[in-house]
């Protein structure tokens, strides 16, 4: 049996432990529109450096990762967070994997993935 006193107990230690790691977890909003000719993914990524990103195509998979850091004001402290994000997204079989387009601007990040076009029938 786990015995813990009220101030500084293994138990209060342990609560505060599993709440910092549930709180540094973070995930983006994200849009997804589909055309003919491409596919664009929208991540609303405020506050989220372009260097603090990790965008990869993997396994028919696109990726995004990474992390933002967040300023929080404890008792007598402020100190640094980062908050942390992975997406994975399923691209379609037409995806043109070697014509990927990122852009970032205001908080915005970007993907556009061509598309290869369809086969067309033999007459």
């Amino acid at each position: 049996m786990i015995q813990h006193s009220t101030q500084g107990g293994l138990l209060s230690r342990l609560v505060r432990f599993v709440e910092e790691i549930v709180a540094s977890r973070w995930l983006p909003s994200m849009t997804r529109a589909e055309m003919p000719h491409e596919i664009v993914l929208s991540f609303d990524l405020a506050l989220v450096a372009r260097q603090q990103l990790d965008i990869a195509v993997r396994q028919g998979r696109l990726e995004c990762s990474g992390y933002r850091v967040v300023r929080r004001a404890a008792v007598r402290t402020h100190r640094l967070s980062n908050l942390r994000f992975t997406r994975s997204i399923a691209l379609p079989r037409d995806s043109d994997i070697s014509r990927v387009e990122t852009k970032k601007r205001e908080g915005l990040l970007e993907v556009r993935i061509s598309r290869r076009p369809a086969p067309t029938p033999l007459a």
